[in-house]
């Protein structure tokens, strides 16, 4: 851990500069995705790269991280979707403040790809081409 631990500043500097790229490389299909934006005042040190299907997109979220994962990228969704929707809240007395519809469209139309530190322009750039073929 403490040999990581020495490594974290570039590992931190390259998550974000792999973001930057695939924000700015994605730029052009944000009529088709909604794409990940900062909190303003903030300087996260991105895990992944969020991406939410527009409805109007035309194409479900499902079928573009099927092509994805045909082409060799691997997606992820976005971790359990929308809790209250999960079999362990079967059951269970919650409550619920407003409505749920955002986190509804977020367990239906997000996935994320990484941002790895070991990504390299051809790997970026293949992320973000087959990205764009998927959604085109």
């Amino acid at each position: 851990g403490v040999a990581q631990l020495r490594k974290l500043d570039g590992f931190v500097a390259r998550r974000r500069e792999n973001f930057a790229y695939l924000r700015e490389r994605l730029e052009s299909l944000a009529d088709r995705l909604i794409l990940p934006e900062p909190t303003p005042g903030s300087d996260p040190s991105w895990f992944g790269f969020p991406i939410t299907v527009r409805s109007e997109a035309g194409i479900s979220r499902d079928a573009v991280t099927a092509s994805l994962e045909a082409a060799g990228v691997r997606t992820r969704l976005l971790f359990a979707g929308n809790l209250v929707r999960q079999p362990a809240y079967r059951g269970v007395e919650y409550r619920v403040a407003g409505g749920l519809d955002t986190a509804d469209r977020i367990m239906n139309d997000t996935f994320w790809v990484g941002v790895y530190p070991g990504l390299d322009s051809n790997r970026l750039d293949y992320l973000a081409s087959t990205i764009e073929a998927a959604v085109r």
